[in-house]
């Protein structure tokens, strides 16, 4: 495939912050709906926005609260995580520095906020590496639908068989690769899907996030 853009989820693909994201979202939903509520919004919720997902924790629970008080306080907490932290994934930097070198644009789609995408970026020296940033908190849909890769593909002026969508959740690779897109799909050994799961979805799948990952090889094999 001739890739030209690459186009990088954030959270447990760049950034380690999945772990912070388990431990965040339960400790503050917890306090309006007890723990079993809180552990099993956060199961379902991982591919949504804060606000989808928030508003349905609430209508689900039956609870006298605007969602937005409840995203207030989560962002704070995830905020302070991303800025002090949240380390990058092993071997990201590495794979985005062989992908500049070889003059390929770079942009990320995130289900996270903004804010904290750039924040968390920023803290680990790869702001720098993307020229854009895809959020739902620009309005974009979750990832449930190609929005935000779609955006990109049409802002870089490329059909979407010419980017490559880089993503560690099964559903996502998924749906992405059903609206055209080539895809990578990351797994390591203590990862959340199996590699072998990822592999029936994903053009490539690599089993231990980037360690060792050349740009070279991936593009070979797609």
């Amino acid at each position: 495939m001739d890739i030209k853009a690459i186009v990088f989820d954030c959270d447990d693909t760049l950034l380690d912050s999945m772990g912070m994201w388990r431990s965040v979202l339960p400790e503050v939903l917890s306090a309006y709906a007890g723990e079993e509520a809180a552990q099993t919004h956060q199961a379902r919720a991982e591919t949504m926005g804060a606000d989808e997902g928030l508003a349905m924790f609430v209508r689900e629970n039956g609870l006298d609260v605007d969602p937005a008080r409840i995203k207030a306080e989560v962002m704070e907490r995830a905020h302070w995580h991303y800025a002090n932290d949240v380390p990058a994934i092993p071997g990201a930097r590495e794979f985005l520095e062989q992908v500049r070198d070889a003059g390929l644009p770079m942009a990320v789609a995130s289900c996270s906020e903004l804010p904290e995408v750039e924040c968390g970026l920023g803290a680990n020296g790869l702001r720098g590496f993307f020229d854009r940033i895809y959020s739902v908190s620009m309005g974009y849909p979750s990832k449930s639908e190609p929005g935000m890769w779609l955006a990109a593909a049409t802002d870089y002026g490329l059909d979407p068989a010419r980017v490559l969508v880089v993503d560690d959740s099964l559903h996502a690779v998924t749906v992405a690769h059903g609206a055209g897109f080539p895809t990578l799909g990351l797994t390591w050994p203590t990862s959340r899907h199996r590699l072998g799961d990822m592999e029936a979805v994903a053009d490539v799948a690599l089993s231990d996030g980037w360690r060792g990952v050349t740009l070279r090889e991936v593009l070979e094999a797609l």
